[in-house]
């Protein structure tokens, strides 16, 4: 079995930029998640729908519209449209790939190891990178 590599980046705009429109709106999360070598079969569409809808439940996510479009020969698009704003994934099978972007505007923050710990236990990549921008 290959070694997994996980890498988290977290970037705090806010401390960074500081505008007078910022106290009038939430806080932004955006997290985006990528993986590499993970297994083919981890990546089938209907599969994958059912992962994530386990994927938000487990973080507490609600669900309001779901859009999804398989590409020919492979490859994968899903976006679900959240209560808490939105959560879009791309798929590329044939290189064991997938980019996951997830974004809320929630009080509570979600533990980026808690979304690697589940992420790498679902997809069995090879490689994970986390990146954590608050803005």
């Amino acid at each position: 079995m290959k070694k997994q590599k996980t890498d988290i980046f977290h970037l705090d705009f806010q401390k960074e930029v500081e505008c007078d429109w910022q106290n009038n709106r939430p806080t932004i999360r955006h997290i985006v998640i990528e993986g590499e070598g993970i297994p083919h079969d981890s990546l089938e569409h209907n599969k994958l729908i059912t992962i994530l809808e386990k994927f938000c439940d487990k973080l507490k996510l609600h669900i309001v519209q779901k859009l999804d479009h398989q590409f020919i020969p492979y490859g994968k698009s899903i976006v679900f449209v959240l209560s808490e704003s939105h959560i879009a994934v791309h798929t590329w099978p044939e290189n064991g790939y997938i980019h996951i972007d997830m974004v809320t505007c929630t009080k509570k923050e979600i533990d980026p190891q808690e979304i690697i710990s589940g992420f790498k236990k679902i997809f069995k990549s090879t490689r994970t990178r986390l990146l954590k921008l608050k803005y």
